[in-house]
Order: C-alpha cells, then sequence, then structure tokens
C-alpha cells in the first residue's frame, strides 16, 4: 500500500484497513486507478482520478447531481463519501483528486445478451433518476452532443477521413475498414438527421452522460449498483437512454425497442423522442469507432488495458452493418 494511499484514507479515519486490492483502470479508458478497500467487514472503492480531473465546475455538478438524486430516490449509487475532516468529498493528494465511495455489490451484463427483467431494471432505473434530476432546474436549450457530433462529421469531411485511412494502423485492419466504409456510405445522411435537430431546444438537465452496461450492476434480476459518474453533465436526457440501450444491443438485437417500452412506463416518452433516442443512437454507431481510430491513430494515445480496448472496438464493429 503507497503513502499516497494511506494518506487519503487517513482523511476518511481508516488507519489500518483489513485489505486494499489494486483494480487497475478496472477495464474503463479515462485515465483512473481504483482500489478495493476493506476495513472492519466493510468494503470501499478508491478512485483515483485522471490528473486534472473533475474540475471544479464539473465536481460541484456531479455531486449535488447525485446528493439530490440520493435524497430523493432509492437508487444504489455509488456516492462519494466526505471525508472526516472537511466537505469537499474529493481529497487533494500527490497532484490527484481521490473518492471513496460504498464498493455495490452485483456484476454488469457483459460478453452476453440481457434478459427482459434485467432490461426493465435498468430503465426503470435510468427513468428514476432523470425524473430526480429533471427538477434540478437548468431550462431548454440546444443539445451539445447533436453539436458535437456535427463538429465531428464536419471535421472528418475536411480531410481528418483521410488523416485516418492513410494512418499507420494499430488496429485491426478489417475493423478499421468497417468503421471507414460505414461513415463513408451513412456519414452524410447521419449529418443531414443531426442538422435538422441541431437548433432545436429540449429540456437541459443533469445526465449520466456515458451510462453503459459495464456501469450498471445486478444482483439476480435486480439492479444494485450504478458506477461512474465521471461524466456527468447537462444535456438531452435521449443521449442517456440511447447510449446505455445501445451497448446492450450489441448483443441483444431489439434492446433498444423493449428498453423504450421499458422506460416509457416510468418516465413518458412521445414520437419525437423516440425518433431522437434513434438518432442519437445511429449516431453513435456511426461515430464511435471513428472517434476511437482518431485517439489511437491520429493523437497517439495510450491506454493501460489494450485487450479492453480491443474488446470495446470488437462490441462496436457489431453494431456496424459488415461487422455481425
Amino acid at each position: 500500500m503507497s503513502a499516497s494511499i494511506i494518506r487519503v484514507l487517513d482523511q476518511y479515519d481508516i488507519r489500518h484497513p483489513d485489505r486494499v486490492q489494486a483494480f487497475g483502470s478496472g477495464g474503463g479508458f479515462s485515465g483512473a486507478q481504483f482500489w478495493r478497500v476493506t476495513v472492519a467487514g466493510r468494503e470501499f472503492c478508491l478512485r483515483k482520478w485522471p490528473r486534472g480531473k473533475p474540475g471544479t465546475d464539473h465536481a460541484k455538478l456531479m455531486y449535488t447531481t447525485l446528493q439530490h438524486v440520493q435524497q430523493h430516490t432509492q437508487l444504489p449509487l455509488a456516492f462519494p463519501q466526505t471525508p472526516t475532516r472537511g466537505t469537499d468529498p474529493f481529497v487533494k493528494e500527490g497532484g490527484r483528486q481521490w473518492e471513496l465511495s460504498e464498493w455495490l455489490p452485483g456484476k454488469p451484463v457483459r460478453e452476453h445478451p440481457i434478459n427482459p427483467e434485467k432490461l426493465r431494471a435498468a430503465m426503470q432505473m435510468l427513468a428514476t433518476f432523470h425524473n430526480a434530476t429533471e427538477h434540478i432546474h437548468h431550462g431548454e436549450g440546444n443539445s451539445r452532443a447533436i453539436e458535437f457530433r456535427c463538429q465531428l462529421i464536419d471535421r472528418l469531411n475536411d480531410g481528418q477521413l483521410d488523416q485516418i485511412r492513410n494512418a499507420s494502423s494499430q488496429v485491426d485492419t478489417g475493423v478499421k475498414k468497417s468503421f471507414l466504409d460505414q461513415f463513408s456510405i451513412h456519414g452524410g445522411a447521419i449529418r443531414k438527421q443531426l442538422q435538422a435537430v441541431r437548433e432545436r431546444h429540449g429540456p437541459q438537465f443533469p445526465i449520466l452522460g456515458d451510462i453503459w452496461s459495464e456501469h450498471v450492476l445486478f444482483t439476480g434480476d435486480q439492479v444494485t449498483g450504478v458506477v461512474d459518474f465521471g461524466a456527468v453533465k447537462v444535456d438531452s436526457y435521449h443521449l442517456d437512454i440511447a447510449r446505455l440501450l445501445g451497448s446492450y444491443e450489441d448483443y441483444h438485437p431489439g434492446s433498444i425497442q423493449s428498453g423504450i417500452a421499458e422506460y416509457s412506463a416510468i418516465r413518458h416518452l412521445g414520437e419525437l423522442d423516440r425518433s431522437l433516442i434513434e438518432l442519437y443512437d445511429q449516431a453513435y454507431v456511426l461515430l464511435a469507432g471513428i472517434q476511437w481510430l482518431i485517439w489511437i491513430e491520429l493523437e497517439r494515445r495510450t491506454f493501460p488495458d489494450w485487450e479492453a480496448v480491443q474488446q470495446r472496438l470488437e462490441r462496436l464493429n457489431r453494431r456496424t452493418p459488415n461487422g455481425h
């Protein structure tokens, strides 16, 4: 156990943990590191954030959102513990910010189709989260996610796609070709659909931002944990629905339509809502693989778990027309 971990745990009056188990990146790609801390029969998750994150505004939004949801729902959130000395939920140590939360039970749906009971539980969880956060007033506005996707497509059309195509490849050539071919065929149509809703004003309130199958834990068919809130932001709730259902669609075609129906049982969705969810998903299928190619082949980012990166790329490729 490092001196930094000892100093951080001391801020929570944890001085003699029974066990501290390193989990590295935890299968994620943000650059965060995780440890499982056992003390006096209780288990916690210790997280060291990437350098420079979370920013002050992001940390405030994330914490106040989770606090509001915790106060108004029974959802099993990995809520940051407040250090014994101080009111800031984050501890600063070694130039990084650290966070301690309860270690929640359960496992995500991974590498196999989700059953109807789990899908229902996941969508009821998400609808309940949105029912709570929509009361945190942020008004109406344009979706930043739509804007980002429009700008990304424009950059690709202005030459970035050719840069990717000509870059020396670290990615399986068949997977890379699948992503590039898909964009060449469908990029123009998706760009027009995105432009059609680009200036549309809609409800803007805190959403999870990057909620996918790995972040929802089940014990049996019940959701017993929701983890990783590093992407909480103010945007359109349609993004959350599309993101989570798209990750289940990887293994279970039909999850999107079934999941929308389950969500609607808790929180009403109209026809326009359904169209926006489908558009977000279509844009994700089109652009997520391309974004990974930008990170890997143009920006030359490195990731501690290359096998996990390859698995993510394979999952993304399954959603492409040539990837089945």
